[in-house]
């Protein structure tokens, strides 16, 4: 049995709109590894509007357990 997959072929435009996306760099070796992919998405042509949030140990010493901030859930 054979099967093929089809992709349409997707070409930018100039008038797409950003997407929004939420970033968290956190600790380790996130911060490399999402600058790695911010870097290759913005390679590849994809419009992207960031939303950059704190995560991670800076947010746990500054006394929140969880290592994230509540408003930032919202």
């Amino acid at each position: 049995m054979e099967s093929t997959l089809q992709h349409p072929e997707s070409k930018p435009s100039g008038t797409a709109k950003p997407v929004p996306i939420t970033v968290a760099y956190g600790d380790g070796i996130g911060p490399e590894i999402m600058e790695a992919t911010l870097s290759i998405l913005k390679a590849a042509g994809a419009r992207l509007e960031i939303d950059q949030i704190e995560i991670g140990e800076k947010v746990y010493l500054s006394g929140n357990t969880s290592g994230i901030n509540k408003d930032t859930w919202d």
